[in-house]
């Protein structure tokens, strides 16, 4: 789309380019801001496809994907919270990988453990507008759009 050439993020208005709207005002070009998120990204996936197999996830499936395809978006979205997310996987199996139970871990790990207080800035610290959001990313796997 046009906004892989560059666009404010609605969320913290860093102007982001490329395929995972990463760059976040580094100057860099479309095509380098890939190289670098590219190699994150798989760097994550080998890293965390042990221990999804361990829960019971089997690469390939719509549940492995649909956990891989959450994990990389939100460490694009926030390292930070993405961390925490990781840790909540075991929650999320819980309630069987359903994608209410993903937007739910993914806002929640916005929450600064140490003082318990939400960190979402670009949302406003309402956690209303971001479970919104969370929710519209945790079915993009499956609606291959934003709900």
């Amino acid at each position: 789309t046009k906004a892989y050439y560059g666009h404010n993020d609605p969320g913290d208005n860093n102007y982001n380019r490329g395929t995972v709207s990463g760059g976040r005002d580094s100057g860099a070009s479309p095509e380098m801001v890939d190289l670098k998120w590219m190699g994150r990204l798989s760097s994550i996936q080998q890293r965390i496809r042990p221990r999804l197999i361990v829960m019971g996830l089997m690469p390939g499936t719509q549940g492995y994907n649909r956990v891989m395809f959450n994990i990389m978006d939100l460490e694009v979205q926030s390292p930070a919270a993405n961390r925490d997310f990781i840790g909540k996987l075991f929650t999320v199996r819980k309630a069987g990988w359903s994608i209410e139970a993903i937007a739910k871990a993914r806002a929640d790990s916005f929450i600064n453990p140490a003082t318990g207080r939400l960190e979402a800035p670009g949302f406003g610290n309402n956690y209303q507008n971001l479970i919104k959001d969370q929710r519209s990313r945790a079915g993009v796997y499956d609606y291959r759009r934003r709900v």
